[in-house]
């Protein structure tokens, strides 16, 4: 056996797996799999037979904030275990959705590769593992005021540096925001554009503090006010404009929580 060239071919499947991933091919990328190959899911998730893993793959590759997304390797690993079976690692960052930190996601795929009987490599079983630090890991647990009001904290300084689409990773894509005295704005990206425009109407920059989190299941409410400060009509000072507000949280299949609904009123505290 080559070694040299079989550890090339077999992190060549990797790329083409996330080129069929890409292209939303479920069949393509169940291919790559033994018939009786097991799958385990970021999740935790497990599908037994390459069947029944191009079924579930082709749900997966249905749902939008999948089909607005794509997953580049950032590198491979193989690793001989016997002339007919190796190890491939595959490090993934996923592009085109971020979490909640406005970070792309990273993760690994491990794959136990075995040949078959026209000696061609096929996956026997596979993990698929986010990579995030146990310590710092929020990735789907439940929402506390701490937490939220370091978000709210971030969510500020992304404004004040003009990072709008980092603002708008905070909401689900089906989002609406109701601002002060405005037309609801529906959307993530619409949002976006709302926040973009606000800094060219003279918001200078906003303090957030949050009162109160509540979390029960898939869903959370957060209770707060916020202090904008708006340059003033003459153009030489600003005035302190102050809102309460109520943000609705939703959990989504990804484990991050987005806001669904926001809405703030002019406060006469």
């Amino acid at each position: 056996m080559d070694e040299g060239l079989e550890s090339k071919s077999i992190a060549q499947i990797g790329h083409q797996i996330m080129d069929a991933r890409n292209r939303l091919d479920a069949k393509g990328v169940a291919a790559f799999y033994a018939d009786d190959a097991e799958f385990m899911n970021v999740k935790g998730n497990v599908t037994k037979g390459r069947m029944a893993l191009e079924k579930s793959l082709r749900s997966f590759y249905s749902k939008s904030f999948v089909q607005k997304t794509r997953q580049v390797v950032e590198s491979t690993s193989v690793k001989f275990v016997h002339p007919a079976v190796a190890s491939l690692d595959i490090r993934w960052r996923t592009e085109g959705a971020l979490d909640i930190t406005g970070q792309p996601r990273r993760g690994v795929v491990n794959a136990i590769l075995v040949k078959d009987s026209s000696n061609d490599w096929k996956i026997k079983v596979s993990h698929n593992t986010e990579l995030i630090e146990a310590e710092t890991s929020t990735v789907g647990q439940a929402l506390d005021r701490e937490r939220v009001q370091e978000m709210a904290v971030k969510f500020s300084e992304d404004f004040q540096r003009g990072d709008y689409k980092a603002m708008a990773a905070y909401f689900a894509d089906d989002a609406t925001y109701f601002p002060v005295g405005q037309p609801a704005v529906h959307g993530r990206r619409s949002i976006e554009e709302y926040w973009r425009t606000a800094k060219g109407k003279g918001v200078n920059r906003f303090e957030v503090n949050v009162d109160t989190v509540e979390s029960a299941g898939k869903f959370a409410y957060e209770v707060g006010n916020a202090l904008a400060h708006v340059r003033s009509s003459s153009g030489s000072g600003e005035v302190k404009d102050a809102v309460r507000y109520i943000v609705v949280w939703k959990l989504e299949e990804d484990g991050m929580w987005r806001i669904l609904l926001d809405i703030s009123n002019r406060s006469k505290d």
